[in-house]
């Protein structure tokens, strides 16, 4: 496989992880992940994808650790309790555009977010304890789904861990987005590896147009150009 030509406004480092991450998301569960932390190193080169493993590592370990019986059920709760009680993760209501706020690494420690890089932790702790979860690609409001016990629910990471049934995550997504979407069988579709990257990268392009940084905006359109 051609290597991807070297970037003219990304961090080198950035974008040669996110180059080989991408390659890697047919066959290695773990690509999607470092990818996610690539994009973070353009303005964070310190961020280190084995420490953002380790720290999600840690954090199921002690909702494995809490949850005796091992039932779905139970995981789910813990999970829940672990993540929006105990750590406080949530959406930045006040700050939503700071693009530390689509940076894992930097998620990871504030544990403020938006929906998307909310989600991806999510899903990723939940699957360590065992459980099915997957991102959903919603219009406007990205979701997380999970599975327990045989019941797929909907999730809004950004609200604090809620659950929303179908027509409770429209009119979530109405809110979001300042409209009213029609509503389809395509709206909740689970989102495959490269369009969750697409979508983060989406996200700063736009927040990096508004404050100015045409730069980094152009970094972000060279990491894209390796998945659109």
């Amino acid at each position: 496989m051609a290597l991807p030509q070297m970037p003219v406004y990304c961090r080198p480092q950035a974008f040669g992880l996110f180059a080989q991450s991408v390659a890697a998301l047919a066959t290695d569960r773990k690509a999607l992940l470092r990818a996610s932390v690539a994009i973070a190193q353009h303005e964070l080169p310190e961020a280190d994808p084995q420490r953002v493993e380790e720290v999600l590592d840690e954090w199921a370990a002690i909702i494995r650790a809490r949850t005796a019986s091992g039932q779905e059920r139970a995981l789910l709760a813990h999970l829940h309790e672990f993540l929006f009680e105990e750590l406080g993760l949530a959406g930045n209501v006040d700050d939503y555009y700071n693009p530390l706020n689509s940076y894992i690494p930097a998620v990871l420690e504030l544990r403020k977010g938006i929906p998307i890089s909310l989600a991806m932790i999510y899903c990723e702790v939940g699957r360590r304890v065992g459980l099915l979860t997957e991102g959903i690609n919603s219009p406007g409001h990205f979701l997380a789904q999970i599975e327990a016990a045989g019941d797929r629910m909907l999730v809004d990471v950004f609200a604090r861990g809620r659950i929303l049934t179908p027509q409770q995550a429209v009119k979530r997504i109405d809110q979001a987005v300042g409209i009213v979407i029609p509503s389809s069988e395509n709206m909740f579709v689970p989102a495959d590896g490269k369009q969750w990257l697409a979508r983060m990268l989406q996200n700063l392009m736009h927040i990096f147009t508004e404050r100015g940084q045409d730069s980094d905006q152009a970094a972000m359109g060279e990491m894209l150009a390796l998945v659109a």
